[in-house]
């Protein structure tokens, strides 16, 4: 029983330790607004960007990224820092949003 009991400890200590699995995460742009506009994730995961205007938009942060985002295609970035951004467009600064990065 003992044994069972250690085996058990151990086992969910490994568990805990093991790396979550990178999620895919989807921000659609349309009607000129990026949706959603609040996204928490975490380092590792994946945004895919898919801009269904017939316009070009960017995903950009002041003083940090900058991603252009071409007019219906999709776009992957890989998130690889915590970290909470405002992100906004640079062609139509009214477009914002959030995101949150947790390690």
């Amino acid at each position: 029983m003992r044994n069972i009991r250690s085996f058990l400890i151990l086992a969910g200590l490994l568990i805990g330790l093991a790396p979550a699995e990178a999620k895919t995460i989807q921000i659609t742009i349309e009607n000129l607004s990026f949706s959603p506009q609040n996204i928490e994730a975490n380092v590792g995961d994946v945004i895919e960007w898919n801009n269904k205007d017939p316009m070009q938009h960017s995903a950009t942060v002041k003083g940090g990224w900058d991603i252009l985002l071409p007019a219906k295609k999709v776009t992957k970035q890989v998130l690889d820092s915590a970290q909470t951004v405002n992100y906004y467009c640079r062609f139509h600064p009214d477009m914002t949003g959030q995101l949150t990065v947790k390690p």
